[in-house]
């Protein structure tokens, strides 16, 4: 089926996204808790705006497959 097929070819851009913002939001901040390496935290917010695109593309995606 042509859909499966579209999801295929969405879902690993999808997970790197996601997982590169969770890396890095979450990441950045333990290691600042941990550690108290302030300069960490500026990786946060492009954490969590990868996690953003991440599920932007998702929703497009299965949109896509809806229509």
């Amino acid at each position: 089926d042509s859909s499966v097929t579209g999801v295929q070819t969405c879902a690993l851009p999808i997970c790197m996204f996601v997982l590169a913002g969770i890396g890095m939001f979450s990441g950045s901040l333990y290691v600042y808790a941990i550690s108290g390496i302030k300069w960490l935290t500026m990786l946060a917010p492009l954490g969590g705006t990868s996690m953003i695109v991440g599920w932007i593309l998702l929703c497009i995606a299965v949109t896509r497959i809806r229509a």
